[in-house]
This record gives C-alpha cells, sequence and structure tokens, in this order.
C-alpha cells in the first residue's frame, strides 16, 4: 500500500533542487537558485512506497544456474 502526502519544509527544498538540476544543470547555478526561489505556486507530492513486488527475469534465473 502506498501513502502519498505533500511535501513541506526542507523536504520540499531538496526536491525543487533536484528537478531543477536535473532540468536545468547546464544553466549558471545564480540561475539555478533563482529557478528554485520561484518555485512558489507548485506542490510535490510524494509516495512513499510500503513495499514493492516483481519478478526476476528469466535471463537473471538462467544466470544464477
Amino acid at each position: 500500500m502506498e501513502k502519498a502526502r505533500i511535501v513541506e519544509g526542507d523536504e520540499m527544498l531538496e526536491a525543487f533542487k533536484a528537478l531543477v538540476k536535473k532540468y536545468s544543470g547546464d544553466q549558471p547555478e545564480d540561475a539555478q537558485h533563482k529557478e528554485i526561489a520561484g518555485c512558489t505556486q507548485a506542490y510535490i507530492v510524494a509516495i512513499d512506497v510500503e513495499y514493492i513486488t516483481g519478478k526476476e527475469a528469466i535471463e537473471l534465473v538462467r544466470a544464477k544456474q
């Protein structure tokens, strides 16, 4: 089961920094800080995953044998 929540405070700031770095990494650092400061009308929603399941690829199963 997952739980979604709106991120606030330092966690929100770190999330915006990560987004700006990913999509504006080639800009000068002062321009990046300006982008982060301008993110006042946005929300970040975190989805906390309690557990995850999946199948192992057949290639990995064969490689173990």
